[in-house]
């Protein structure tokens, strides 16, 4: 047992340095995220006048109430009268029983008008809460070159002296405190802290084995690590929607399955949710631990609406509504309903990315990337359905690339039923994906028996995909429009002007695609609002480029077509994402796309790659092999664990 152990973990001089740099990565990360958690700067008072010019022999003694623990930094506003004042002026903080704490001798030609000028403490003031402090002001100006101070009297409190006298004023200071570490952890945000903390190091720790292990082994592992990362991290109902998702989950669990309207007209159905906030559980981690055991699912019933939501098939919600209607079960705790929904949604979309990478017989380490996107990774463990439509599209080209490349065979029963599931959840999912079935036209009449058979299957995959699509579309019919939009005229532009359209297509994508680009890796997490680290977010970009670039090697005739169907696929997915924002979302005759976010194009991540690269060359040219790589790995777990920090300080709640 200890041989293998070795075995897995022999790694050369170069493999560790890269495992200590992803972790350094991290680390560092994390320091300078917790740095500017921990830093609390007050809120600056308006200036509503200022002291005379201070001179040399004059003194300004302010009074400062410190609020909280660990004083840091004071901001001063100088005014210099518009010119620039060759002086020095001399900052003294003292403690309430006159003690000298430190002194800072200033420049007068640094200052800039109407600006604050901050001065630091060389170490914090641990116990500085409800302590008095004097800041005194001295000077050696000379009339004409000295500076003056910014001040307010409305709302002032008393504390200032000039040269002794009182002033019913006071200066405009901005206080910035600099809390220890035990605020970060302590409480909930720091059992989040540390599950955090533990978990990226352990990925790290692991990835020489992981390394050595078949793709979907290593994939599963580090998929399920990076999901508890975002788990721990990301707050209930801070992915897009998610509060919407949630309610139309809790809807199809009770079994129904078509949403109702009120007297406006607006999507929704009644809930068990009378007196429940779910802001209180979606504040912050510290709010989240305060308020879980208090939300509970009521005896009454509330109209709750979520117009966008309700146009979504019952299906799109069927392991949400799995998880939702077991935890009723057994706990009113809307929390507990919650995460169970979540819960479940993780495992199914697991199950189906896990048998994807699993039996595809090239391209593995191309879809791994596409799956461990930080945006695909936070909508797999939200309640939203937005993973599920990943992961399907991904098990579809799988499966064809599979019967295509990988198989010679007649295909089993299993594998038959399997396409005409994939074919009918595709539809119910989001029916713009609905191109994915042109794709099975790639399978070999042999995998079906014969031409004659595949012709059949095929017709009535179509129809079961096309039927189940516009019936649920007829269904939901009167949830189709929003405000402000009318899809018939929409429509009938698209048809008169096509051309024009084609501008209004070119101008969004040329105006917003880099960002959509970045949206789609993750740029922006949360419900949007998150900024991760963009620096990472290109390299991810530049990553999936070089694992795109096309292949130089002369391709047959057959090949060539199979290309073409990939990326008559992708063109018609595009096309179609487009024009159903187009048609829903957008106002009459406007030139560009609106609501467009980069998520959605997740999908075609994988049959674009196909499009570039043939299965056959790539077997050829032995991208077989069934590893995925340290470096690879490596960059997926960095790139993710800062992710899962970015959104771990957006959900935490400083000390007080």
């Amino acid at each position: 047992m200890l041989e293998k152990v070795k075995k897995y973990y022999r790694m050369d001089a170069r493999k560790v340095a890269l495992l200590l740099a992803v972790l350094l990565v991290f680390l560092a990360y994390f320091w300078v995220q917790s740095r500017t958690f921990l830093t609390y700067k007050s809120d600056a008072a308006v200036s509503d006048g200022q002291l005379p010019e201070l001179l040399e022999g004059q003194e300004v003694v302010q009074e400062v109430f410190v609020e909280k623990d660990g004083l840091l930094k004071i901001g001063i506003p100088f005014r210099t009268n518009g010119r620039v004042n060759f002086c020095t002026v001399s900052v003294s903080l003292l403690s309430e029983d006159g003690r000298l704490i430190q002194t800072w001798n200033i420049k007068g030609s640094l200052l800039q008008d109407n600006s604050y000028y901050t001065v630091e403490l060389d170490r914090p003031l641990k116990k500085s809460r409800g302590q008095t402090c004097f800041l005194k002001i001295t000077s050696d100006a000379k009339t004409g070159s000295g500076v003056s101070i910014g001040t307010r009297s409305e709302g002032a409190k008393a504390g200032l002296t000039l040269n002794g006298a009182a002033q019913e004023r006071e200066i405009c200071l901005q206080l910035t405190y600099r809390q220890g570490a035990g605020t970060l952890f302590s409480g909930a945000n720091g059992f989040h802290a540390v599950v955090l903390i533990v978990l990226s190091c352990l990925l790290v720790l692991l990835l020489p084995a992981l390394s050595r292990l078949k793709t979907e082994y290593s994939f599963l592992a580090i998929w399920l690590l990076l999901g508890a990362v975002f788990l721990y991290s990301l707050p209930l109902f801070r992915a897009p929607d998610e509060d919407r998702h949630f309610y139309r989950a809790c809807e199809v669990s009770f079994r129904q399955w078509v949403s109702d309207t009120n007297a406006d007209g607006v999507g929704g159905s009644f809930l068990p949710m009378d007196g429940v906030e779910l802001e209180k559980l979606s504040s912050d981690w510290q709010t989240y631990s305060e308020n879980k055991d208090l939300q509970k699912i009521s005896k009454g019933t509330v109209f709750e609406e979520y117009p966008n939501i309700a146009l979504y098939s019952p299906v799109s919600f069927l392991p949400q509504a799995a998880g939702i209607f077991l935890a009723r079960h057994v706990t009113e705790s809307v929390a507990a309903i919650a995460y169970a929904g979540r819960i479940f949604n993780w495992i199914f979309i697991t199950a189906i990315l896990f048998l994807a990478i699993r039996i595809l017989p090239v391209g593995k380490e191309v879809a791994a990337l596409v799956a461990l996107m930080p945006m695909n990774i936070q909508e797999s463990v939200s309640l939203a359905p937005d993973g599920q439509v990943v992961a399907v599209s991904l098990l579809i080209v799988a499966l064809i690339v599979r019967l295509r490349h990988g198989q010679e065979d007649r295909m089993s029963a299993p594998q038959l039923v399997l396409l005409y599931v994939l074919a009918f959840l595709i539809s119910q999912l989001k029916i713009v994906y609905l191109p994915f079935g042109l794709l099975y036209f790639l399978i070999p009449w042999e995998r079906f028996g014969s031409r004659k058979k595949k012709l059949l299957h095929i017709l009535l995959m179509a129809a079961l995909a096309v039927g189940a699509g516009l019936g649920w579309l007829y269904v939901c019919r009167r949830f189709l429009t929003t405000g402000g939009t009318d899809a018939g005229a929409q429509l009938s532009y698209i048809a008169r002007n096509p051309i024009d359209y084609l501008n209004v297509l070119l101008r969004t994508v040329f105006e917003d695609g880099g960002g959509c680009a970045e949206l789609m890796v993750g740029s922006l997490l949360g419900a949007l609002s998150i900024p991760t680290v963009t620096l990472f977010v290109l390299l991810y970009l530049c990553v999936l480029f070089s694992r795109f670039s096309i292949q130089h090697r002369k391709q047959t005739r057959e090949e060539i077509r199979e290309d073409m169907v990939f990326g008559l696929v992708n063109v018609l997915l595009v096309l179609l994402i487009y024009t159903s924002l187009y048609l829903q979302w957008v106002s009459p005759f406007a030139d560009k796309v609106i609501g467009v976010q980069g998520r959605y194009f997740i999908p075609l991540l994988l049959p674009l790659f196909f499009s570039l690269h043939n299965p056959s060359v790539l077997l050829e040219d032995g991208e077989k092999k069934n590893c995925l790589s340290l470096r690879t790995a490596a960059f997926l777990v960095m790139v993710n664990v800062c992710a899962g920090a970015s959104i771990f300080f957006a959900s935490v709640k400083p000390g007080v």
